[in-house]
């Protein structure tokens, strides 16, 4: 049910959480709480005045990634599991993300095309997701028609 809700395909935390950060610090941190919460938010970008998320478009692989190639590897996994779902899906949902996520994976600072390419988003795909919403509003009116006929 939560998956319904949640439009966006991301990890999200509520502002309230850099406060424990700050409390909490990792033991390298004790007397540099501040540092903490920056270090943190390095990693993430803000959703809403009250929320972040872990943003593994632009910055997780900074943090995920030894060097240069291993953050190649994880954005062209990142890429091919996004490619993958708006391809596969005939979920109007999953598809909404999917296209929340390509813009936000093409507008990433790691895509140079060399190693990371951007997401090619072909007419054909857009008739895909026209089917994709045909198939949402039928089973809806399905189910209404079920429910009260």
């Amino acid at each position: 049910m939560e998956e319904i809700a949640e439009f966006f395909p991301i990890i999200k935390f509520k502002k309230e959480m850099l406060k424990i950060a700050e409390q909490f610090p990792t033991p390298a941190q004790i007397g540099y709480e501040d540092e903490e919460k920056s270090y943190i938010l390095n990693y993430c970008a803000a959703l809403n005045d009250k929320e972040y998320y872990i943003d593994y478009f632009n910055s997780y692989g900074d943090l995920a990634a030894d060097d240069h190639a291993d953050i190649i590897l994880q954005q062209n996994r990142l890429r091919g599991i996004i490619v993958k779902n708006i391809s596969t899906t005939k979920s109007f949902s999953v598809t909404k993300k999917m296209l929340w996520a390509i813009d936000k994976f093409n507008g990433s600072k790691y895509i140079d095309n060399n190693y990371v390419k951007n997401i090619d988003f072909k007419i054909g795909a857009w008739k895909k997701i026209k089917i994709n919403v045909w198939y949402w509003l039928h089973s809806r009116i399905k189910k209404i028609i079920l429910k009260y006929f």
